[in-house]
């Protein structure tokens, strides 16, 4: 764990023998973070369990997690991303491999349970989860599913603008008419994957056309205004050199204010090409310089 008090950043110490996937603080005392941990590291197969960790404004805390209804062992729990709306208010998303199925757990400021998952999201597996609101919220991986309050449901798989199939692996929303999920597509046409960009305008998810090459994988998203949108990812093919990339989604006249299409992927200077870096998240808003 690293923090930042507004000056630096320092390391903060958290439970050994993990691994942090993603991390929400819906206030300055409260923070969640999910992942992974392997208690038998030293093992030949080192069996993974998921992880849930809390902070409270002191230090972090191991915490239970739900019994699977299914009765599959922790090990084959696997918590990929994690949002909170409020501080009794969060979500976490993952997979449950001993069903292959998605897997989607809740917090009401007391405990976590199982909200949705099973054969209701058979052949699944979810990577990320935003909201906007209490009552909205998105989640997505090879396909999306909706929360509109009252509970979740798999919504009919956008027309991906590719064949093969799909990898979303962030969504962020700014609002219950705006969000943005970014993966790519395993074309079997295509040498390499190619970028995948989805956006929600209200209506429908509709496919972005997007101009980085074919190679490149966005692996994060984020916006701090309909028409101010960052994504991250990384280019494994030799005409992007191995490079981070960022990119930005500007305004297009008639769409109220959201881009509907995504600038040239840039190479992040100061990266070694022979190796294949990647940005795996971006925050809507810079850090505040020290002093």
């Amino acid at each position: 764990f690293e923090h930042y008090d507004g000056r630096v950043w320092s390391a903060a110490v958290g439970p050994p023998q993990g691994e942090i996937l993603s991390m929400t603080c819906p206030t300055s005392n409260e923070c969640w973070a999910v992942g992974a941990t392997s208690p038998n590291s030293t093992a030949l197969e080192p069996v993974l369990e998921p992880l849930l960790e809390r902070y409270d404004g002191t230090g972090w805390t191991v915490v239970t997690g739900p019994p699977s209804p299914t009765g599959s062992g922790p090990d084959e729990i696997d918590l990929r991303a994690v949002t909170c709306a409020s501080s009794d208010d969060c979500w976490a998303v993952g997979s449950d491999s001993s069903t292959s199925s998605g897997l989607i757990w809740h917090y009401d400021g007391t405990a976590w349970v199982v909200a949705f998952g099973s054969t209701s999201l058979s052949r699944f597996s979810l990577e990320s989860v935003s909201c906007s609101g209490p009552d909205e919220c998105w989640a997505v991986g090879n396909g999306v599913v909706h929360y509109d309050g009252t509970g979740w449901s798999v919504l009919s798989a956008p027309s991906w603008p590719v064949t093969g199939p799909p990898a979303l692996v962030a969504v962020t929303c700014a609002g219950p008419n705006d969000c943005w999920a970014v993966g790519s597509v395993d074309n079997s046409g295509a040498a390499a994957e190619e970028t995948l960009v989805e956006q929600w305008q209200g209506s429908e998810w509709t496919s972005v056309v997007s101009t980085p090459p074919t190679g490149v994988q966005l692996n994060g998203v984020a916006c701090s205004a309909p028409d101010d949108c960052w994504a991250v990812g990384d280019a494994t093919n030799v005409s992007a050199s191995g490079s981070p990339l960022s990119s930005t989604s500007p305004p297009s006249p008639g769409s109220g204010g959201g881009g509907s299409n995504i600038s040239p992927a840039t190479p992040i200077p100061g990266c070694d090409s022979a190796y294949q870096d990647d940005l795996a998240a971006v925050a809507p808003s810079p850090l505040p310089a020290a002093e």
